[in-house]
């Protein structure tokens, strides 16, 4: 077997973490993060082969479904040499950002889940992992800013839509939650944070040809403010009854189902011009 070139101790609260993780070893590539070795850990050190070069370490503790305990935590700048051994350490973190991912009246939202970016003024993205359970979420974010968005399952975009927040960190301390629709600042409450789910303002459903019943999965649905689309400004795809939603500012729209993939036998829908007014439209569109 091949001798570790990098190691490393996981500790929790100033002791080894001696439950299971998972340790992944990611490159940078062109501002994208590729993993290129993992491995499950116990008793809190672990030991990797890799090519020499500059790694983030992603540990994710094994306490899946716990409110309490450590959270993911990645550490950055592990440079591991052409010849000897590189020891990068990583001491979990218990999070500094609590949340909720809740609907419109502030009960936490199971069916969802989160996307979570560090943002960088040259444009580059950093995915950062976080576990969601249940509505409920932990993470560690160094200081920086963040981009958050919560996104319903599949299966239920006909009643609500992502929504976007920005986080900002200072001195590993959250001073920002911003929304990034309303421009409203969040609040934590007892130290959680509440990510309200987006409303729609345009709901629908597709349908077969013929059909007044049978809903059309996977079908593109663009927004646009003529009906040439040459410039649509929104969209997205029915769910798998049909269903559809979007969040678009008040105003007067054109729509248009467009197949494709497994349903391009389908041809394209008449459009529609729907006028949104505070918020949503007069009814559910077919």
């Amino acid at each position: 077997p091949k001798l570790t070139n990098l190691r490393g101790a996981i500790t929790f609260n100033g002791s080894p973490y001696t439950s299971a993780a998972i340790v992944r070893v990611q490159s940078n590539a062109n501002g994208w993060w590729n993993e290129v070795a993992g491995r499950w850990t116990y008793g809190g050190e672990f030991g990797l082969n890799v090519a020499p070069g500059t790694y983030r370490l992603v540990v994710d503790p094994y306490n899946y479904g716990a409110t309490e305990g450590p959270v993911i935590t990645t550490v950055y700048n592990c440079i591991v040499p052409e010849s000897g051994t590189a020891s990068c350490n990583v001491a979990l973190s218990s999070g500094n950002l609590s949340g909720r991912i809740v609907d419109e009246n502030g009960a936490v939202y199971r069916q969802a889940y989160i996307n979570l970016y560090r943002t960088s003024d040259d444009g580059r993205w950093d995915y950062v992992e976080v576990r969601v359970n249940s509505g409920i979420f932990k993470s560690n974010l160094a200081d920086g800013k963040y981009r958050i968005t919560v996104v319903p399952y599949w299966d239920v975009r006909g009643t609500y839509t992502e929504n976007i927040y920005e986080i900002q960190v200072v001195n590993n301390v959250i001073t920002t939650v911003r929304n990034t629709r309303s421009s409203e600042t969040v609040t934590a409450v007892n130290g959680t944070y509440d990510f309200v789910l987006g409303m729609p303002a345009i709901r629908g459903r597709v349908l077969a040809p013929g059909s007044s019943t049978i809903g059309v999965e996977e079908v593109e649905i663009r927004v646009g403010t003529d009906a040439t689309f040459r410039n649509w400004q929104y969209s997205t795809y029915s769910a798998k009854n049909g269903n559809f939603s979007l969040t678009v500012p008040d105003g007067t729209y054109v729509l248009q189902a467009v197949p494709f993939g497994k349903q391009s036998r389908f041809g394209k829908s008449e459009t529609q011009t729907v006028v949104v007014v505070n918020g949503s439209i007069a009814s559910p569109l077919t």
